[in-house]
């Protein structure tokens, strides 16, 4: 995570993948112990998926809970 991203995984970080076509979400944690990796997938509904310009972008928590939620 570290060198590709350049994040420090001990730092508290979530890392998200989001899907093209906006139906799956990816998030990789760091927990003291290891990755923590969790999946959803939206049945009908598009996960909100912002303009990034860059590769890289940073969620506060309002804006990761309205992304993680979804839409129909």
């Amino acid at each position: 995570m570290q060198e590709v991203l350049g994040l420090d995984p001990l730092s508290g970080v979530a890392v998200v993948f989001l899907a093209k076509l906006a139906g799956w979400i990816e998030v990789l944690i760091w927990d003291r112990t290891g990755i923590v990796q969790f999946y959803k997938r939206l049945e009908g509904a598009k996960f909100v998926r912002p303009q990034v310009l860059v590769g890289v972008m940073k969620f506060s928590p309002k804006q990761f809970s309205t992304a993680f939620e979804g839409s129909d």
